[in-house]
């Protein structure tokens, strides 16, 4: 078995967890397109690895971080999808969604590390980092990023624009009131915007069962009369294909 074959050795419906469903088979994107895809999440979790293995034993990281090991298929995926006009607000798990627009790591290891060569001159940190040229954005925790990505999305419109603006956040991220204010708004005008929401069931220590009445995010979604689509997430084909 390749490396490439283990995109698609198992699946499972977190509704359903007893339900297994096959992943998209990977000849369903070209090779080229599969190994890049393969390359990319490989190259965020070897990073991530490797800033876990120096976050405390080492001491030397400035800030708090949050990492991303398990979710790399979301930034994988955008990294291949999104242009450089394109807008992205990332959640303060943010460093998979740092690479997929910036792509460079040296401004994101020096802003953890503190350092004046960081993307931030090493005043933001690893849940704020951005970087303006790549129209990169992070932070603004909880559900901030969600209305000003919205805001961007306006001034796409506005100005006429063929590029768009994505959010990223997490299922807690729906927790607050202002995720489903910005996703009305957003319907209501036909923005040109995306959210994406990965729903690891958990803010913090806290399941999404303990939140909610209902694991099914897209249904409420839904209601507003936006689009909507919900799949495994770590399915990287059929991330890619959607």
């Amino acid at each position: 078995m390749t490396a490439l074959d283990r995109f698609q050795t198992y699946n499972y419906d977190p509704l359903n967890p007893n339900k297994s469903i096959p992943l998209t088979p990977i000849d369903r994107v070209s090779k080229e397109v599969a190994r890049q895809l393969y390359r990319e999440m490989v190259r965020l979790r070897r990073m991530e690895e490797a800033l876990i293995r120096e976050y405390h034993p080492a001491d030397e990281i400035r800030c708090p971080s949050h990492f991303c090991v398990g979710q790399e298929v979301a930034p994988a995926t955008l990294s291949l999808l999104l242009g450089p006009q394109d807008y992205l607000f990332s959640h303060h798990r943010s460093h998979g969604f740092y690479l997929s627009k910036v792509h460079g790591m040296k401004g994101l290891f020096a802003e953890l590390y503190g350092k004046e060569t960081g993307s931030n001159g090493g005043k933001a940190g690893s849940q704020d980092i951005s970087e303006h040229s790549s129209r990169f954005y992070s932070g603004a925790i909880l559900a901030g990023a969600v209305p000003i990505a919205a805001g961007a999305a306006w001034g796409i419109r506005n100005r006429n624009e063929k590029n768009c603006a994505i959010t990223a956040t997490g299922e807690a991220a729906t927790d607050e009131g202002v995720y489903w204010e910005t996703l009305n708004y957003a319907a209501l005008k036909k923005l040109p915007i995306v959210f994406i929401c990965e729903n690891n069931f958990y803010s913090t220590y806290s399941p999404q069962n303990k939140r909610s009445s209902s694991l099914n995010i897209s249904e409420r979604v839904q209601a507003f009369g936006m689009p909507v689509k919900a799949f495994f997430g770590n399915d990287v084909v059929l991330a890619y294909q959607e």
